[in-house]
């Protein structure tokens, strides 16, 4: 049966925001629709808060397949644990107790796992900008339910059915799949965008549509990057969360990437 892995680059405004579709099947890993917030296939102003209208596109491909559906999201699910209970009967002025230190306030187990593997720590969900965003992917996940009727999970392994949701890092799984950094490609430039497709084309196939998206825009590249990691959890390529850090990726959320090689 074949899957289908729906990437979202999130942002709080529309126009900032990236969607693709792909589809795995035998023949491999296919990116079939990208796009840009704020175009004919995610239509808005690009001012716009982008969650009902990434919502309705989600729900849109959900009620017209029949396969299981992969939503993988640049964005953190959760917040640190630390953090959490820290703030949780805290009054201003009053310590904020830090049993792990300061940094476990700031970073997620997942993070330091990341920045342990690729040298890159993930933006501070608990201490950056990126909390919006983080808000923003939960919100599209309510909408999306409500709009497609069906529940979403959130696993720590692959589903076989169902509507399951992940989060993901773009620029971690670019670095495993390369060996190394991919440079900068968020500039203005799109050379480096597409020559980074064309190394990655032997792994993931693009329509003509979806290339041309892809080069033109980071916020769809980095969309087409979250599918292509949503189809290395879906094949198991991604490290199994150990037992004793599943309670807390859970609550945290956890950042699924291969490992780099395998």
């Amino acid at each position: 049966m074949n899957q289908v892995i729906l990437g979202v680059d999130v942002a709080s405004r529309l126009g900032n925001t990236g969607v693709a579709k792909g589809v795995i099947s035998d023949s491999g890993l296919v990116v079939e629709l990208a796009c840009r917030g704020g175009s004919d296939g995610l239509p808005g102003r690009p001012t716009d808060p982008a969650a009902p209208a990434v919502a309705q596109w989600l729900a849109s491909i959900i009620n017209q397949t029949s396969s299981p559906v992969l939503i993988a999201l640049d964005a953190p699910l959760g917040w640190p644990q630390s953090l959490s209970d820290g703030l949780a009967n805290h009054q201003a002025g009053g310590e904020i107790l830090t049993p792990h230190g300061p940094n476990r306030l700031w970073r997620r187990l997942t993070d330091q796992d990341i920045h342990a593997r690729f040298g890159k720590l993930p933006l501070e969900v608990g201490a950056n900008y990126i909390a919006r965003a983080a808000w923003t992917a939960l919100e599209i996940l309510r909408l999306t339910r409500i709009l497609a009727e069906q529940p979403i999970s959130v696993p720590l392994a692959p589903q076989t059915n169902g509507i399951t949701a992940i989060e993901t890092y773009p620029a971690a799984t670019l670095r495993a799949w390369l060996g190394k950094s991919p440079g900068k490609y968020k500039s203005t430039d799109p050379d480096l965008r597409a020559q980074l497709l064309t190394t990655l084309s032997p792994h993931l196939d693009l329509t003509p549509d979806a290339t041309a998206a892809a080069t033109q825009s980071d916020h769809v590249f980095d969309a087409v990057a979250c599918v292509l990691a949503g189809a290395d959890f879906q094949l198991n390529r991604c490290p199994v969360v150990a037992p004793h850090n599943q309670a807390i990726a859970r609550r945290e959320g956890w950042i699924h990437t291969r490992q780099s090689g395998s």
